[in-house]
């Protein structure tokens, strides 16, 4: 956090544990840092979980699975304000055929960014560690960071009560099903770049690929760039296979420039399929 001293006097820094009635330990301490301000920038990156249900206060430890025709998606965190290039090198350290393994780059001013991996139908199996590396201008140099994966250590019942412990891991890992196909599939029904004025009402024509017994009616919610959360949820029809994502810009507090959105949801189905 960034602090400004208005004027000259004594100040009091208080840190405190608020778990710490259930786990008071001597080992466990505090190690703080106060410096002057200097830019730069770390990366941390986790599989980010699906949709929170209303008052879910579960966390469980979670990694990133793509299955075929699937999206997945890893939540980089701390990113620089301006400019988040996350380039996916991974990929020569492993990558699977036949998968888009690209980062999306998050809007001016949001700390953190969705990096979307999409499977084609038809991907080879694969299973390992991967890299996301990040570049930043900083005064005139080009600095790149490589992120460090997050986790946390075991399942939380209610994160309430519990304290949920994070971990910084030495890998991100990915694992690619070559056997299972994701139960829902969305893409825009064309393959292009969007432009739409200011306050204007921007409709995308959506293809959703159903399979197995996953047929219930979706809401999707629409993510990814800053002020896109306020978009109403979609309504996708039980059995339907294409549905419009209608964003009224009058309404939705969107920065003029480039955007890349997405859109999650939750249904019920069966599955048998193994990896």
């Amino acid at each position: 956090m960034r602090f400004e001293a208005k004027e000259d006097g004594t100040y009091r820094l208080k840190l405190r544990d608020l778990f710490g009635n259930t786990r008071r330990d001597p080992r466990a301490v505090y190690r703080l840092a106060i410096r002057k301000q200097s830019p730069d920038f770390r990366l941390v990156a986790v599989a980010d979980p699906p949709p929170e249900k209303k008052d879910e206060r579960k966390v469980d430890p979670r990694a990133a699975l793509l299955r075929a025709d699937g999206t997945t998606a890893i939540k980089g965190d701390r990113l620089p304000p301006r400019r988040f290039c996350g380039r996916h090198r991974a990929a020569r350290r492993g990558a699977a055929a036949g998968c888009d393994l690209c980062a999306r780059e998050p809007s001016r001013g949001t700390n953190e960014a969705a990096l979307l991996l999409t499977s084609c139908e038809k991907p080879e199996r694969w299973a390992g560690a991967i890299r996301i590396v990040g570049q930043a201008k900083i005064g005139e140099a080009e600095v790149t960071r490589e992120a460090r994966g997050g986790a946390v250590r075991w399942a939380v019942a209610d994160a309430n009560v519990d304290a949920v412990r994070p971990r910084l891991t030495r890998d991100i890992a990915l694992a690619v099903s070559a056997a299972e196909a994701a139960p829902v599939s969305l893409a825009a029904a064309e393959d292009k770049h969007w432009q739409v004025a200011e306050g204007a009402k921007l409709e995308i024509p959506l293809k959703v690929t159903r399979r197995g017994e996953f047929k219930e009616a979706l809401k999707l919610k629409a993510s990814g760039a800053k002020g896109i959360e306020t978009v109403k949820e979609i309504d996708v029809a039980a059995d339907a296979n294409t549905a419009t994502a209608t964003i009224d810009l009058a309404t939705t507090k969107l920065a003029a420039g480039e955007h890349i959105i997405h859109f999650e949801a939750q249904t019920k189905g069966k599955s048998g399929a193994r990896m």
